[in-house]
């Protein structure tokens, strides 16, 4: 698949988040234009270990067949790979929808849950959360803001917006035109238990520049949640490379995220291959990425991420501002 390489990576972060000690899972929504790859990404991990892919949903299917799974921990994230599905039913539908994924991500499923379309009631106390994942276009997702955003929904996701590069899609369509496009499923060496990942302080601190930055972007109020979001994306990071402390590398890792996770920027895998090798000369960058784009292509985004201000120049090198 052209294009979501960065998408997969995120996208496999949020499944290892479901696997750590002592933290709450990432849950995000995944924005971008139809035809953009979103749904057949997401769909591409539904055999993965934990995860169930659901296209459609209720409120009462939700605790009559999903929470029981979630509390023996046999399910531990949800994926909506369309969530325009469940936004076709009618307002007390999705309303109550809503509602259940605010619980599974927030609140945990332990406490009871009574009303005319739902009747539950946990059997152990032990708080237990989920992640949950939503693919959704940009116009889905004002839908949503319009509608939930007092409900604090939005605050308690990450969104990642992505589009193509030109390259992307002239590829793309290559590649459709040979029948070289085809769906492949995903595998994921998760762990059999969940498992401790600690990061210092010094680690954490090199974060305050995104925080201060992605504050602002997506009007956290204190900025807390986002903190612990990208804390928990680094430690996500350490365990799928097999370790359970936080390296500078997991950091840089994340940070390479920054641009999907505010609008209108948007990322592209481009823009995240090259956050990735920074600080770099620009013939370094181009070598660096010569498999993947052309010279014109690098040269332009570099250009997109300097006038974003994400991006300077410094001594004949490239730097991130937030490294």
């Amino acid at each position: 698949m052209i294009g979501v390489e960065p998408l997969k990576k995120f996208i496999s972060l949020n499944i290892f988040s479901d696997y750590l000690r002592g933290e709450r899972p990432i849950s995000s929504f995944i924005v971008a234009e139809p035809e953009h790859g979103k749904t057949e990404t997401l769909a591409s991990f539904e055999n993965v270990q934990g995860i169930l892919a659901l296209f459609d949903v209720t409120a009462y299917g939700s605790a009559t067949f999903i929470f029981s799974r979630i509390l023996a921990r046999e399910i531990r994230r949800l994926i909506f790979p369309d969530f325009s599905r469940v936004l076709s039913r009618s307002r007390r539908v999705i309303d109550e929808v809503i509602t259940m994924i605010n619980a599974i991500i927030e609140d945990g499923i332990n406490w009871a849950i009574l009303t005319k379309n739902v009747q539950w009631l946990p059997v152990e106390s032990e708080k237990v959360y989920a992640g949950v994942t939503i693919a959704l276009t940009p116009k889905s997702l004002d839908f949503i803001k319009k509608r939930y955003r007092e409900m604090g929904f939005l605050s308690r996701t990450l969104p990642y917006y992505y589009c193509y590069t030109e390259e992307d899609l002239k590829r793309i369509h290559e590649n459709i035109k040979t029948g070289k496009a085809k769906f492949e499923r995903l595998k994921l060496k998760l762990p059999k238990e969940d498992i401790e990942v600690s990061m210092s302080k010094e680690l954490a601190d090199m974060l305050d520049p995104a925080v201060k930055l992605l504050s602002k972007v997506l009007e956290a109020y204190t900025g807390f949640r986002l903190r612990r979001q990208l804390q928990t994306l680094c430690k996500a990071n350490a365990l799928i490379n097999n370790r359970t402390e936080v390296t500078k590398e997991d950091v840089r890792e994340v940070l390479a995220f920054t641009p999907f996770f505010f609008n209108p920027i948007k990322g592209d895998e481009c823009i995240w291959r090259i956050l990735r090798v920074l600080p770099a000369k620009s013939e370094e960058i181009v070598k660096e990425l010569a498999d993947y784009y052309s010279r014109r292509t690098i040269y332009n985004k570099l250009s997109e991420l300097e006038k974003a201000g994400l991006i300077y120049r410094c001594g004949g090198l490239w730097k991130s501002i937030l490294l």
